[in-house]
């Protein structure tokens, strides 16, 4: 199978690749009926973000959006979202009722009931260019290298650093599913909760203010934070742990449902299992050169996308 696969991304390099994790690290990717299922999704183009919605897999490769039907496997590419051009998509959330957001360079645009709509500056988002967007805690989060934006109730609500935010350049966006959202910033993790902010920073216990990305692990209730040039940090809820100089240029990381945590890098893919920093491609199962995005779905499959 490990074989198979090398070919696979030897001939194509692009694609994103779906994964459903199950095996212990100890051992090989291929044993026994736990045996790892590998499923490809060429992207035509190296992939630069994805969200699943219900039975699609929407993507972007920089030069147009695309989405999968995951149960016929069909693809369709759009090259426009509604009159916006989608070759400047860099992020793609979805909402619990099921619509698309898809930020880049011209601003949000939503697909609700088979129509898109245009959000800009002129609306209430702190910038047209945006840098990431999620959903959480029932609201649409838009991340920009001016500060935030929040859609609630059909409007836009803008935080930056004149009004709570540690840092206005947001890099990343995780929650802990009890209504607290984190955003790495620039200067420290922001911390939404209860209508507050407050910071993570040098001052009370993470290794760095320069935050690069965030997961955050259910499971343990931990959040996990990529910090400065190669470090990683863990906070429990009590206290932070640093581990220093791991693994340079990561940019995403996620959880699967063992615990065990992902990132993703310039430099390839690297997982810890709770007591060693794993980076052989048998025990991963693959080992691409980069990795632009990281997503764990809700039955606790793990997609990956990859040049």
């Amino acid at each position: 199978m490990f074989y198979k696969f090398s070919i696979i991304i030897i001939l194509s390099m692009t694609f994103f690749i779906f994964a459903q994790d199950k095996v212990d690290d100890t051992k090989v990717m291929d044993h026994g009926s736990n045996q790892v299922e590998w499923i490809i999704y060429e992207t035509e183009g190296p992939a630069v973000c994805f969200a699943v919605s219900r039975s699609h897999l929407w993507f972007s490769n920089g030069n147009s959006v695309g989405n999968y039907d995951l149960r016929s496997r069909h693809k369709k590419m759009l090259p426009t979202l509604g009159d916006i051009p989608s070759s400047s998509i860099k992020s793609i959330a979805v909402d619990s009722r099921g619509n698309v957001w898809f930020g880049g360079n011209n601003g949000v645009i939503v697909l609700q009931k088979n129509k898109f709509k245009l959000f800009t500056k002129g609306d209430g988002l702190s910038d047209n260019n945006v840098t990431i967007i999620r959903y959480a805690s029932g609201s649409v989060w838009v991340g920009t290298k001016k500060g935030i934006s929040e859609y609630k109730n059909n409007r836009w609500v803008e935080y930056n650093s004149y009004n709570g935010v540690c840092g206005d350049d947001i890099r990343d966006i995780t929650h802990d599913g009890r209504g607290t959202v984190y955003f790495a910033t620039n200067n420290g993790i922001a911390v939404y909760e209860g209508g507050l902010w407050t910071a993570f920073d040098r001052s009370n216990g993470t290794s760095s203010n320069d935050v690069k990305a965030l997961g955050y692990d259910p499971r343990k209730d931990e959040l996990w934070a990529a910090m400065g040039k190669s470090d990683v940090d863990r906070y429990n809820g009590k206290e932070w742990n640093n581990f220093m100089d791991i693994q340079e240029n990561i940019e995403f990381t996620t959880t699967d449902t063992q615990s065990r945590i992902w990132f993703g890098s310039l430099n390839g893919i690297l997982k810890y299992n709770g007591y060693e920093w794993v980076t052989n491609p048998e025990k991963i199962g693959f080992q691409p050169a980069q990795v632009t995005e990281m997503y764990r779905d809700s039955k606790g499959d793990l997609f990956f996308a990859i040049e």
